[in-house]
Formats: C-alpha cells, structure tokens, sequence
C-alpha cells in the first residue's frame, strides 16, 4: 500500500462536465472568431458589444481550463473554480427549463400560467415540443426539473466540504517504513555474534 488517494466521485463529476463544455465552447469560440473576418458579419463582431461577448466566452473558457488542470494536479484553486463553473452550470440548467421559465414569469412578471392543455415548440426549427395537459401534469414537471437539474448543487457540496475531496487534495504522500528503535542493537551475523560471545567469555 503506497498511501495513495482516490479520485473521489465528485471530482471526476466536475472534471468530466468540464471537458463537455470546454471543447464545444472552444468549437463555437473558433467559429465566432472566423466570423469577425467576414465582410458580412465583421462591423457586429468587432462592435463594443460583440468584443465583450468575445472577451467573456474566452475568459469563461480559460477559467474551464484551470478547473480542469487544477483538479488533476490537486489543487485548491482547482476546487474552487469547480465549484464556481457547477454554480453557472446549474444556474444556466434552472434558467433554460421551460416548465421553470412559466413559474419564474409568473412570480417575477406576474404573467399568468398558461391554461391547459398547453403545448409549444422549441429548439432549432422547432426540433421538439413541450407542454402539460393539467396543472398537476405542471407541478409534476417542475418537481422533475428541479431535481434532475438541481442534482449538480449535491456534487457542488461534495466538492466543497466532503472529506474524501479534502484527502484528495491534500495530496498525501507515501506511508512511510517504520525506523529502527534508537536503542535496539544492530543486526549482526552469526560469526559475529559468536565473537561477541566468545569475548564475553573471556571478560567472565
């Protein structure tokens, strides 16, 4: 046994969603950049706007990197920086529910809830669909989102007070071999404890 740490689960959690926002980010990053040299879309792209949009995605990207890289050499840095990227994360989940976004009008807006049956269309050419037939059906499916969604606010905790975290980053060393007593007398050979003893004789 060599003393060696595990990885707890929480940190392979946060690292592995790291990774899946980091490389499409890096993705859309590269093909926002390329679209600042078209003719058509250059003067949007370099307006004050579209520079700190820019500006905000590479230094949200950066900060992904250093969670990654941190976490994998134990640092702490590297757990607070998880811990900030699992709030956004879970902030952006909660904000882009549609069943959360009809109760967070009403409370905020005051907007009434649509009466059921609603249905309604979303996504990419309207890729997929979204609705309740009752209220109840309504309530079910915000129940639904808030813990799915809201399950990364447990790995967040994890990260943030658990003990195996704690250990891990600790980044305990070997457990070292136990010393020799300082009184305990040397490990001699046979001859020469029969010399020893030969000359004991003689003293007698």
């Amino acid at each position: 046994m060599n003393g060696e740490v595990k990885r707890p689960l929480s940190v392979w959690i946060t690292q592995i969603l790291v990774l899946f926002t980091l490389i499409p980010g890096i993705g859309l990053t590269i093909l926002h950049l390329f679209e600042c040299f078209l003719p058509m879309t250059a003067t949007v792209c370099w307006s004050p706007q579209g520079a700190i949009e820019i500006l905000s995605a590479n230094t949200f990207l950066l900060m992904l990197v250093l969670t990654f890289w941190g976490l994998q050499k134990r640092k702490q840095y590297g757990k607070w920086l998880g811990i900030i990227v699992l709030t956004v994360l879970t902030i952006a989940l909660l904000l882009r529910s549609e069943y959360l976004q009809v109760i967070y009008r009403f409370i905020l807006f005051g907007q009434q809830i649509p009466p059921p049956p609603y249905y309604g269309w979303k996504g990419l050419a309207a890729s997929y669909s979204y609705g309740y037939s009752s209220y109840s059906d309504l309530a079910t499916k915000v129940l639904f989102e808030l813990l799915v969604r809201g399950s990364l606010i447990l790995v967040m905790v994890n990260l943030a007070i658990g003990k195996s975290v704690q250990r891990f980053l600790s980044r305990s060393q070997p457990i070292p071999k136990p010393l020799a007593k300082k009184n305990s007398a040397p490990i001699q050979s046979p001859k020469a404890q029969a010399t020893h003893r030969k000359r004991m004789k003689q003293m007698d």
